[in-house]
């Protein structure tokens, strides 16, 4: 009888397991873990660090902060987060010898203008497609396909674009107090050359101001609407693509010889101060305001971002039409580093920045109630007596994560990024957007072409030669150089790339 029951009572059992194996062990994770695991390997992971190196000015309190999401990080990802700030300057330099170091990090910020395209080309990043796919989507959902497709190179995605706008618009800038003072009306400014009567007065009657305040770097070029192949070569396709994907030398057509001859003409005249062959930064002239009009890259409310930065008004007029290009969607980035020891819980953590408005803000303007305040759910301001400039922490809001998700500082109007949105969805494609030419084949020409802009771009852009007589030496120095020969390689490579997206060149 006894050994009959328990016969029986294996049976149940038995049953009982299929049973509950059938139903699955979802409710009981750690009997399922007990089962199936020895339980000496039964440990809580260890929290990740990621170390997180970031473009910016040293802040007083980025420990501190960064305390604060660690602690949220941990439950959210187990993971804690160190941030090191490297100032605007040195950024470059300083990434550039911790890149070659080998150095383990995790997670730094680039963008066209800090090495993308070369630190990915060298292994320094992670490509991290399927890092995307398994650990990112959230970022895919709230990102603009647009910026992706910007960022890519040959393909791939070698960092996370930052969620902002999307493209650039031409604008000119101008001092508000005299654009009051001698009632100039902005509504009748639609190209560059409006303004040269307003310069004449600002020249005759107010001595000690900049009528036209340029550098020679910006390319401040309203009249040029070409994308370049490669910075600082010329080489390029209308934005509107009117040559139908044919390279051409931009310095051969009218609008550029226009546009010197304008600057030309202003710099004889004295609108353009004398030095501007030499000015590479106009930080020093808009800290003073002594200037009139200037330029800047158009994007809604800028207007109230300068005001800001520089202490006085400022009034804006976009000229032209917005664009994007691959720069604009490389404007703002974060990679993973391949040194990373765990890729995964880095795209985890970008992830969050792009999806977690607590984790966002925090990261950029630092502990509520500590670096700023809180209005409503929308908009914030800075304790009194403390603005952007002399708050103890704050980052670049573009450069920090999913800018979409930031709280509106109380300047700008709760429609900032509606007003974004309509923008982005009014820009025209480049017809080089998404294409990355390699300069492999072509090195040697290439480092001859840029000598030769070093020396002519500057002073033809800001009017400072006649170009009558030196616009027709840059052409015919670029030539001796082998311009023609980096031409015929950048349209065999546009024309299999454009082979490839299924795309035939015009004749």
């Amino acid at each position: 009888m006894k050994r009959k029951l328990f016969l029986i009572a294996l049976i149940l059992i038995f049953i009982i397991f299929i049973m509950a194996f059938q139903i699955g062990f979802s409710r009981f994770p750690y009997f399922k873990v007990i089962l199936f695991e020895d339980v000496s390997t039964i440990t809580k992971e260890s929290p990740y660090h990621i170390v997180w190196y970031h473009i910016g000015t040293p802040q007083k309190d980025t420990e501190l902060v960064f305390n604060e999401v660690s602690k949220y990080t941990l439950q959210k990802i187990n993971a804690t987060v160190e941030m090191r700030l490297i100032d605007w300057g040195s950024y470059n330099e300083e990434m550039e010898k911790i890149i070659a170091s080998r150095e383990k990090f995790d997670i730094c910020f680039t963008a066209a203008y800090s090495n993308y395209v070369h630190n990915s080309g060298k292994g320094a990043f992670f490509e991290i497609d399927s890092l995307l796919e398994t650990y990112g989507q959230g970022i895919i959902e709230v990102t603009s396909p647009l910026l992706f497709e910007g960022a890519k190179i040959n393909g791939k995605l070698y960092a996370v674009p930052l969620n902002k706008e999307v493209g650039h618009q031409n604008a000119l800038t101008f001092n508000k107090q005299y654009i009051d003072k001698y009632c100039f009306d902005l509504s009748k400014i639609t190209k560059l050359e409006d303004i040269e009567p307003w310069l004449q007065i600002i020249k005759e009657k107010e001595p000690d101001i900049i009528p036209y305040l340029i550098e020679s770097t910006f390319n401040n070029s309203f009249a040029l609407p070409f994308d370049r192949i490669v910075e600082g070569i010329p080489g390029a396709l209308y934005y509107d693509n009117r040559t139908g994907y044919k390279v051409i030398n931009e310095l051969n057509t009218p609008v550029y010889k226009e546009y010197f001859k304008t600057m030309h003409k202003w710099y004889k005249a004295r609108y353009i101060h004398q030095e501007s062959v030499y000015t590479k930064q106009l930080s020093e002239y808009q800290k003073k305001g002594n200037w009139f009009a200037s330029v800047v890259s158009y994007t809604p409310h800028v207007d109230i971002s300068l005001s800001l930065r520089f202490g006085y008004d400022v009034e804006v007029v976009p000229l032209n039409i917005p664009v994007v290009e691959n720069r604009d969607c490389r404007g703002s980035m974060l990679a993973i580093s391949s040194t990373s020891q765990n890729p995964q819980k880095a795209m985890m953590f970008l992830e969050l920045l792009s999806t977690d408005k607590y984790l966002y803000n925090l990261v950029t303007y630092g502990v509520e109630g500590v670096h700023y305040i809180k209005n409503n759910e929308y908009t914030f301001k800075y304790p009194d007596g403390i603005n952007e400039f002399t708050t103890s922490y704050t980052l670049a809001p573009f450069t920090s994560g999913n800018m979409m998700l930031s709280y509106i500082n109380i300047n700008f109007p709760r429609s900032l990024f509606d007003d974004y949105k309509i923008f982005s969805n009014s820009v025209l494609e480049s017809p080089l957007l998404g294409f990355d030419f390699d300069p492999t084949n072509v090195k040697k020409e290439i480092s001859a072409l840029l000598s030769i802009s070093s020396q002519f771009e500057g002073p033809l852009k800001t009017g400072a030669v006649d170009p009558d007589i030196y616009l027709p030496k840059a052409i015919e120095k670029y030539k001796s150089a082998g311009l023609d020969i980096v031409l015929e390689e950048q349209q065999r490579q546009l024309d299999e790339w454009l082979l490839q997206k299924g795309i035939s060149t015009l004749n």
